[in-house]
Protein backbone atom coordinates (compact mmCIF):
# COMPACT_ATOMS: atom_id res chain seq x y z
CA UNK A 1 0.00 0.00 0.00
CA UNK A 2 1.16 3.38 -0.53
CA UNK A 3 -0.23 5.85 1.63
CA UNK A 4 -0.85 5.25 5.18
CA UNK A 5 0.34 1.75 5.23
CA UNK A 6 1.18 1.53 9.03
CA UNK A 7 -2.36 2.12 9.54
CA UNK A 8 -3.90 -1.54 7.74
CA UNK A 9 -2.64 -4.99 8.10
CA UNK A 10 -1.27 -7.02 5.41
CA UNK A 11 -3.90 -8.83 3.71
CA UNK A 12 -4.98 -11.82 5.01
CA UNK A 13 -7.57 -14.94 4.29
CA UNK A 14 -11.36 -13.99 4.36
CA UNK A 15 -13.73 -16.65 6.64
CA UNK A 16 -17.45 -16.61 7.65
CA UNK A 17 -16.39 -14.91 10.34
CA UNK A 18 -16.03 -11.62 8.22
CA UNK A 19 -19.59 -11.84 6.52
CA UNK A 20 -21.15 -8.90 8.64
CA UNK A 21 -18.01 -6.61 7.66
CA UNK A 22 -18.47 -7.09 4.39
CA UNK A 23 -22.20 -6.68 3.91
CA UNK A 24 -21.24 -3.47 5.83
CA UNK A 25 -18.64 -2.00 3.31
CA UNK A 26 -20.65 -3.75 0.49
CA UNK A 27 -23.84 -1.57 1.08
CA UNK A 28 -21.22 1.60 1.53
CA UNK A 29 -20.31 0.96 -2.50
CA UNK A 30 -23.02 -0.30 -4.07
CA UNK A 31 -27.14 0.09 -3.98
CA UNK A 32 -27.74 -3.60 -4.71
CA UNK A 33 -25.46 -5.03 -2.34
CA UNK A 34 -25.67 -8.41 -0.89
CA UNK A 35 -26.09 -9.65 2.46
CA UNK A 36 -24.50 -10.55 5.46
CA UNK A 37 -26.30 -14.04 5.29
CA UNK A 38 -25.13 -14.23 1.31
CA UNK A 39 -21.50 -13.50 2.12
CA UNK A 40 -21.84 -16.09 5.18
CA UNK A 41 -22.74 -18.71 2.51
CA UNK A 42 -19.89 -17.98 0.50
CA UNK A 43 -17.94 -20.28 2.86
CA UNK A 44 -20.06 -22.26 4.30
CA UNK A 45 -22.61 -23.69 1.67
CA UNK A 46 -21.35 -26.83 -0.57
CA UNK A 47 -22.57 -24.68 -3.45
CA UNK A 48 -20.33 -21.73 -2.95
CA UNK A 49 -17.40 -24.68 -3.40
CA UNK A 50 -14.30 -22.68 -4.30
CA UNK A 51 -14.67 -19.37 -3.04
CA UNK A 52 -11.93 -17.71 -0.86
CA UNK A 53 -10.89 -13.89 -0.85
CA UNK A 54 -8.73 -11.33 1.18
CA UNK A 55 -9.32 -8.45 3.35
CA UNK A 56 -7.40 -5.32 4.86
CA UNK A 57 -7.99 -4.65 8.49
CA UNK A 58 -7.52 -1.10 10.03
CA UNK A 59 -5.18 -1.01 13.13
CA UNK A 60 -7.07 -0.57 15.78
CA UNK A 61 -4.72 1.14 18.13
CA UNK A 62 -3.92 3.28 15.45
CA UNK A 63 -6.68 4.74 13.53
CA UNK A 64 -10.61 5.05 13.51
CA UNK A 65 -12.54 4.95 10.30
CA UNK A 66 -14.20 8.54 9.77
CA UNK A 67 -17.14 6.69 8.77
CA UNK A 68 -18.12 3.86 11.02
CA UNK A 69 -18.97 0.62 8.77
CA UNK A 70 -21.48 -0.51 11.24
CA UNK A 71 -22.60 -0.31 14.90
CA UNK A 72 -22.94 -4.04 15.20
CA UNK A 73 -19.94 -4.47 13.20
CA UNK A 74 -17.19 -4.96 16.17
CA UNK A 75 -15.72 -8.30 15.36
CA UNK A 76 -13.20 -6.63 12.47
CA UNK A 77 -12.38 -3.69 11.49
CA UNK A 78 -12.20 -4.10 7.74
CA UNK A 79 -11.19 -1.63 5.28
CA UNK A 80 -11.73 -3.48 2.27
CA UNK A 81 -11.70 -6.85 0.76
CA UNK A 82 -12.00 -9.56 -2.74
CA UNK A 83 -13.83 -11.80 -2.92
CA UNK A 84 -13.87 -14.87 -5.35
CA UNK A 85 -13.89 -18.43 -7.09
CA UNK A 86 -12.33 -20.63 -8.59
CA UNK A 87 -14.17 -23.48 -11.12
CA UNK A 88 -12.76 -25.57 -13.37
CA UNK A 89 -10.20 -23.13 -15.69
CA UNK A 90 -11.20 -19.88 -15.00
CA UNK A 91 -11.62 -17.61 -11.56
CA UNK A 92 -14.23 -14.45 -11.19
CA UNK A 93 -13.62 -12.30 -9.34
CA UNK A 94 -17.38 -12.30 -7.23
CA UNK A 95 -16.98 -8.90 -5.84
CA UNK A 96 -14.37 -6.05 -4.56
CA UNK A 97 -15.03 -3.03 -2.03
CA UNK A 98 -12.84 -0.87 -0.53
CA UNK A 99 -14.73 1.66 2.33
CA UNK A 100 -15.10 4.85 0.76
CA UNK A 101 -13.67 6.88 3.75
CA UNK A 102 -10.07 4.59 2.57
CA UNK A 103 -10.49 4.43 -1.06
CA UNK A 104 -7.46 5.93 -3.09
CA UNK A 105 -4.70 4.87 -0.88
CA UNK A 106 -3.85 1.81 -1.98
CA UNK A 107 -5.80 -0.55 -0.68
CA UNK A 108 -7.85 -1.89 -3.76
CA UNK A 109 -4.24 -2.14 -5.46
CA UNK A 110 -2.71 -4.36 -2.61
CA UNK A 111 -5.83 -6.71 -2.38
CA UNK A 112 -6.06 -7.39 -5.86
CA UNK A 113 -2.36 -8.00 -6.24
CA UNK A 114 -2.89 -10.44 -3.09
CA UNK A 115 -5.41 -12.19 -5.57
CA UNK A 116 -4.05 -12.12 -8.81
CA UNK A 117 -0.43 -14.09 -7.13
CA UNK A 118 -2.98 -16.85 -5.65
CA UNK A 119 -4.92 -17.76 -8.58
CA UNK A 120 -2.74 -19.87 -11.83
CA UNK A 121 -5.62 -19.49 -14.29
CA UNK A 122 -7.50 -16.87 -16.24
CA UNK A 123 -9.68 -14.62 -14.35
CA UNK A 124 -13.02 -12.64 -15.52
CA UNK A 125 -15.10 -10.13 -13.41
CA UNK A 126 -18.01 -8.05 -14.08
CA UNK A 127 -18.12 -3.97 -13.37
CA UNK A 128 -20.27 -1.16 -14.22
CA UNK A 129 -19.27 0.83 -17.10
CA UNK A 130 -19.26 3.98 -15.44
CA UNK A 131 -16.80 2.65 -13.00
CA UNK A 132 -14.01 4.62 -14.56
CA UNK A 133 -11.56 4.15 -11.25
CA UNK A 134 -11.93 0.07 -11.03
CA UNK A 135 -11.69 0.44 -15.12
CA UNK A 136 -8.27 2.32 -15.07
CA UNK A 137 -7.11 -0.52 -12.25
CA UNK A 138 -8.18 -3.78 -13.78
CA UNK A 139 -6.62 -2.51 -17.01
CA UNK A 140 -3.13 -1.88 -14.90
CA UNK A 141 -3.92 -5.17 -13.94
CA UNK A 142 -3.76 -6.94 -17.80
CA UNK A 143 -7.47 -6.73 -17.55
CA UNK A 144 -9.44 -6.23 -20.97
CA UNK A 145 -13.01 -5.60 -21.89
CA UNK A 146 -13.90 -9.03 -23.98
CA UNK A 147 -17.43 -8.42 -23.55
CA UNK A 148 -20.43 -5.76 -22.45
CA UNK A 149 -24.22 -7.35 -20.27
CA UNK A 150 -26.68 -4.98 -20.45
CA UNK A 151 -29.04 -4.00 -17.46
CA UNK A 152 -26.15 -6.63 -15.68
CA UNK A 153 -26.29 -4.58 -11.91
CA UNK A 154 -30.19 -4.28 -9.97
CA UNK A 155 -29.18 -0.15 -9.86
CA UNK A 156 -31.57 3.33 -9.56
CA UNK A 157 -29.31 4.83 -11.19
CA UNK A 158 -29.30 3.59 -14.78
CA UNK A 159 -25.31 4.71 -15.40
CA UNK A 160 -24.61 1.77 -12.74
CA UNK A 161 -26.74 -1.12 -14.96
CA UNK A 162 -25.05 -2.18 -17.47
CA UNK A 163 -21.50 -4.14 -17.14
CA UNK A 164 -18.32 -4.59 -19.07
CA UNK A 165 -16.89 -7.88 -18.28
CA UNK A 166 -13.33 -7.96 -18.11
CA UNK A 167 -10.56 -10.82 -18.51
CA UNK A 168 -7.22 -11.61 -17.63
CA UNK A 169 -5.02 -14.36 -18.80
CA UNK A 170 -3.74 -16.85 -16.11
CA UNK A 171 -0.48 -16.37 -15.31
CA UNK A 172 0.89 -20.19 -15.00
CA UNK A 173 3.44 -21.56 -13.66
CA UNK A 174 6.55 -23.00 -15.99
CA UNK A 175 7.37 -26.43 -14.61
Amino acid sequence: MHKHSSHFTEPRPLSGCDALSMADIHGLCFPDAWTEELFFDCFTKPEWDGVFGFGIEQSPELIKPPHPVSTQSTSSLLAGFILGRTTYETNDILTFAVNPAYQGIGIGRTLLTTYLSAVSCACLLEVATSNTAAIHLYNTFGFEIIASRRDYYDSPDPAMRDAYVMGRRGMLSKS
